[in-house]
């Protein structure tokens, strides 16, 4: 069976992990790159080409730093773009392979930055999470004990939401007011029918 690749989507704080652990228990396979992205910055040979780029400074203990890293790069464009030019063909590629070993109607990738990232054409659907922005400061200040302009650094270093749904196929509201759930369940039922399964 050839497995139909979801990209779940959305900015900081709008609930990602939330909406993919609803899809887990769906038993949809779920692929957390950021996950994947954070096991290579521990690979040797990731070490030192990060290093090369952007300094000793990076590194605590032998291993990459990622707050010291992205307080590197999330003040600077170009080496967020550097650094995404190097890292996400990586992640990309262990995606496939994983892709490849699933035997379910679909499955599904969560990231911040699958437009970003340009990822977005490997997709046959995209579910992009949408959150008022008060609401995403609040959860992610609270979550990640940063300041308000941390957060606000972080955000606006993200493509805007809007342009995410315009391009997205689906859009969960994670706003406080509609539960989560239902709308995943019926975006699950959609995708089975639309991908001709039976069942997961």
């Amino acid at each position: 069976m050839d497995t139909h690749a979801v990209a779940l989507t959305g900015g900081i704080g709008t609930g990602k992990t939330l909406t993919a652990q609803v899809f887990l228990h769906l038993g949809v396979p779920v692929y957390n790159a950021d996950k994947e992205a954070k096991r290579l910055y521990g690979n040797e040979d990731v070490i030192g080409d990060i290093v090369r780029m952007f300094g000793q400074g990076v590194v605590t203990d032998g291993r990459i730093d990622t707050k010291r890293l992205a307080d590197v790069v999330f003040n600077d464009r170009q080496r967020l773009k550097t650094l995404s030019d190097y890292i996400h063909p990586k992640v990309s590629e262990h995606f496939k392979q994983w892709l490849s070993q699933c035997n379910t109607v679909y499955a599904v990738l969560e990231s911040a930055i699958v437009f970003e990232s340009g990822w977005d054409s490997m997709f046959d659907r995209i579910i992009c999470v949408s959150t008022p922005k008060e609401l995403v400061l609040q959860r992610t200040m609270l979550r990640d004990g940063q300041s308000l302009a941390e957060v606000e650094k972080r955000i606006n270093s993200q493509t805007d939401t809007q342009y995410k749904i315009l391009r997205s196929d689906y859009v969960i509201n994670n706003d406080n007011v509609q539960a989560v759930i239902p709308q995943v369940l019926e975006i699950h039922r959609q995708l089975l029918q639309e991908f001709n399964g039976k069942g997961i």
